[in-house]
């Protein structure tokens, strides 16, 4: 079935068919290890709550910038052990960068939990 295509267009389907699946909602959760992703090719184009992944008594950082010049700085959080931070927008082309791991959270459009 994938047997006609080349390296390049079968990374390509796997990026188009991750995208539809955050699009969609299906996967709900994903955890980034430490390092620096490139939106729209390691992680989908979406919106997104950023949980840290692991509890450490640190806080642990995590930057997007607009592009892979890293020049531009969008967002920037120190996050300590049990933070969430709500929304998070990650367009085409944007650079993710985790210094420790993280979990990322489609959005669901709703931050505030009233009991």
């Amino acid at each position: 079935m994938f047997e006609d295509l080349n390296n390049e267009q079968l990374m390509e389907l796997r990026r188009n068919v991750e995208q539809e699946i955050v699009s969609r909602k299906i996967a709900k959760k994903a955890s980034i290890p430490k390092g620096a992703y490139v939106v729209g090719e390691d992680i989908p184009v979406g919106t997104y709550s950023v949980t840290k992944g692991r509890d450490d008594d640190w806080n642990d950082t995590f930057k997007v910038y607009s592009n892979s010049t890293k020049k531009n700085i969008v967002y920037r959080y120190g996050m300590p052990d049990g933070a969430v931070l709500g929304k998070v927008i990650l367009e085409k082309g944007m650079v993710v960068e985790f210094d420790e791991p993280f979990i990322l959270t489609i959005y669901s459009g709703t931050v505030a939990v009233f009991e």
